[in-house]
């Protein structure tokens, strides 16, 4: 199937760069809920283009 590369592809590049999706409150949040330090350790998994997992 090799339809599905070439339509998400362009997408993905997008979704990863746009402004809005790779800020905002809303990561900082997930972050203070997750209430990281030096003994914890999380994995990002699906949620979306390692936006969260950047901070």
């Amino acid at each position: 199937m090799t339809v599905a590369p070439s339509v998400w592809d362009g997408r993905a590049e997008r979704y990863r760069n746009s402004e809005t999706h790779r800020s905002g409150a809303d990561l900082d949040l997930m972050i203070e809920l997750c209430m990281p330090g030096a003994e914890v350790s999380a994995l990002d998994v699906a949620t979306g283009g390692g936006h969260v997992a950047d901070r």
